[in-house]
């Protein structure tokens, strides 16, 4: 919980405050020890969250003061060497906490007018509020109507609602650079979370590094990590890590294989699930050696594959060859044959697998073959993949001229999927060239033609322009004299 609140914080500027309440320890030292100390590290707090802490026992403050300076610490770098800035602290600290707070606001001021309002977070000028220093913009308080501070409601001075520089102890220079943050209170960490998942997985560009450590960290909050996934996920990278997620920590009830059978839609998908589950990378650019999936979780993935299109399944296949023939050394795709035959099919184009019809195994691949002429072909003792070029040259070599004219014409070459769009042949094998007009020919022009069509009787040839080529020009001239 602590590494997502870390997230929520890093990203939203928000805290959680638990055990909120109407009584509380008011607005003490405590509180503005916090709130000296979350300056010091570049935040300040709302109203909202002020008044949330304001409310916390001594008990419940001191914890939530650990936690939220640890976070921001974090956020800091917390693997640094930290120097306090008191040397003997605990034991020496200033007995004059308000004074101290009240330099340290001048500090950011006197270095950075704009800071954020915590009532409009907006980044402007803004004014500590006498005495308490909490920092507000003139548009939302002026001090002209109100008896109090907007944000911990003391008694503010009526002649000057403000602080100035020149009744703080010495501003002395910022210790961080840049404006403050302005930390707000959240209700709903599920909620906030959620937001922030489903904006990850709807991005259509691959996430980086941090987004990718930070959807994971949010994603068991949501009900995304309990497999209600949204119905397009652009990326698939960022679903087959989603995926991986799901499978390793297997929440209750999460349906695995009808998960996985609606969400893999290609043999890549099942490719880049692995590389995820074996800890390598899921673009596939690094290869990586496949770790074992457990049995259930093999057997739902070869059903996955056995699912798919016999053509797209083999062209996918084929596509990543090295990484599917090591995922091949996990998945044990010729175990089970008989359940996952076309998997097994698959599997056998790609390792070239010799094919003996004697035995049961050998049957049951050519039987599958046969069923499948879209997808593959029976070369010999091996089986072969089933492209349009293949296709084509087979025809050629068997001297099928009406096939090969019907693969080579326009439309001739789809294969029909049940269930699914034609495939289109790459291309036409012969280069049509458009028939186009002439363009008209001025009256009086030399007429321009093409070097492979006779000139008409008496028309002029322009040298170089068609007609006869120079050496047969020469030929053709007769010596002179």
């Amino acid at each position: 919980m602590l590494a997502a609140e870390s997230v929520l914080l890093r990203r939203i500027q928000t805290v959680y405050v638990d055990g909120a309440s109407a009584s509380g320890g008011g607005t003490g030292p405590a509180l503005r020890r916090l709130e000296a100390e979350l300056l010091g590290r570049g935040h300040v707090l709302s109203p909202a969250l002020h008044a949330a802490l304001g409310t916390l026992v001594p008990e419940e403050l001191a914890a939530a003061h650990t936690r939220l300076v640890g976070l921001a610490d974090e956020l800091l770098g917390s693997h640094r060497t930290h120097v306090p800035l008191f040397r003997r602290f605990p034991h020496t600290v200033p007995r004059d906490t308000e004074a101290l707070y009240v330099d340290r606001v001048f500090a950011f001021l006197l270095q950075q007018p704009d800071q954020p309002c915590v009532l409009c977070g907006e980044a402007r000028t803004v004014f500590p509020v006498s005495p308490c220093a909490h920092l507000v913009c003139r548009l939302c308080w002026d001090g002209s109507d109100y008896e109090g501070c907007p944000v911990c409601h003391r008694r503010i001075d009526a002649d000057d609602p403000f602080l100035r520089p020149v009744r703080a102890i010495g501003a002395a220079k910022a210790p961080l650079a840049g404006p403050l943050r302005l930390l707000r209170l959240g209700t709903d960490r599920a909620a906030d979370a959620t937001v922030l998942v489903d904006s990850l997985l709807a991005r259509r560009t691959p996430l980086s590094p941090q987004d990718r450590d930070d959807l994971l960290t949010l994603l068991p909050l949501t009900p995304a990590g309990r497999g209600l996934l949204p119905e397009e996920i652009p990326v698939r990278e960022t679903k087959a890590m989603v995926l991986a997620a799901l499978v390793r920590a297997a929440p209750d009830g999460l349906p695995v294989r009808k998960l996985l059978a609606e969400r893999l839609t290609t043999a890549t998908d099942v490719l880049r699930l692995l590389a995820v589950l074996s800890g390598g990378d899921a673009g596939l650019v690094t290869p990586s050696p496949f770790t074992g999936p457990r049995r259930p979780l093999r057997r739902d993935l070869l059903a996955v594959l056995d699912g798919l299109p016999t053509p797209y399944l083999v062209e996918d296949v084929l596509r990543h060859p090295t990484a599917w023939k090591r995922a091949a050394e996990v998945l044990h795709p010729f175990e089970r044959h008989a359940r996952h035959p076309r998997a097994a099919l698959a599997f056998a184009v790609l390792r070239g697998t010799r094919v003996d019809p004697g035995i049961a195994f050998g049957a049951a691949l050519l039987e599958t073959a046969a069923a499948h002429p879209d997808a593959v072909r029976v070369d010999g003792a091996r089986i072969r993949p089933a492209t349009w070029a293949g296709r084509l040259e087979q025809a050629v070599a068997e001297g099928d001229a009406g096939r090969a004219a019907a693969l080579a014409a326009p439309g001739g070459s789809s294969c029909h999927l049940s269930g699914h769009q034609e495939l289109p042949r790459p291309g036409p094998v012969r280069r049509r060239v458009p028939l186009r007009r002439p363009p008209a020919r001025r009256s009086g022009a030399p007429q321009r033609h093409s070097g492979t069509d006779p000139p008409r009787p008496g028309a002029p040839v322009r040298p170089g322009h068609g007609g006869l080529r120079r050496a047969d020009r020469a030929r053709a001239t007769p010596a002179a004299g």
